[in-house]
This record gives structure tokens, C-alpha cells and sequence, in this order.
């Protein structure tokens, strides 16, 4: 592996504090979504559900998280896909501090 993709794949694999959205169907998933994350290792600093402006009931579940790993945040992800209450792909964003 060359130097720039050792550096990249350490960069990737370095604890972190991450952006996390999901859709949801109803806003009270909130609770399920952080349940996923601890049970994950995945600490929560902040939650928030944010109800839809229209009847598309596309309601979102936003989270920063703690410190943790970006395959600890997949893993939660992929959780939260297979509990079947993200109605579409998650957001995962890396917080550069």
C-alpha cells in the first residue's frame, strides 16, 4: 500500500466526532436510533428530531456523536437499516475539530 493510502486509511480508522441524519417515519425513533448507537460503543453529545413541513412524513433524526469510529457509526447504520425504521440511506459525516 502506497504512503497516501496508508495515511488515508488511518485517517478513516481515527476516533472522531460524527454527523449522523437518518429519515424516519415518525419523529419518536429518536429513541431506537440512540439505543443502536450505545449498544455500539457510538456516545451521544446531542439529539434532536426534526418533524417534517409537509405531509411527506419524512421526518429526521439528527446526532453528533461523541469521539468513536467510523465503523462503530456504519455498524449502527447498517443496525438501524435492518430494524427497518430509516426510510431512506443515512448521512455520515466526519466533524473535523
Amino acid at each position: 500500500m502506497s504512503r497516501g493510502g496508508r495515511a488515508a486509511a488511518a485517517a478513516r480508522d481515527c476516533d472522531s466526532r460524527h454527523y449522523l441524519r437518518v429519515t424516519v417515519g415518525s419523529p419518536s425513533d429518536i429513541g431506537s436510533i440512540t439505543i443502536i448507537l450505545g449498544r455500539n460503543g457510538v456516545g451521544v453529545a446531542r439529539a434532536a428530531a426534526v418533524w417534517a413541513r409537509s405531509d411527506s412524513k419524512k421526518h429526521q433524526v439528527r446526532v453528533l456523536t461523541h469521539a468513536c469510529s467510523r465503523k462503530a457509526v456504519e455498524a449502527s447504520c447498517r443496525d438501524i437499516a435492518e430494524l427497518g425504521i430509516g426510510k431512506s440511506k443515512s448521512v455520515i459525516l466526519r466533524v473535523a475539530d
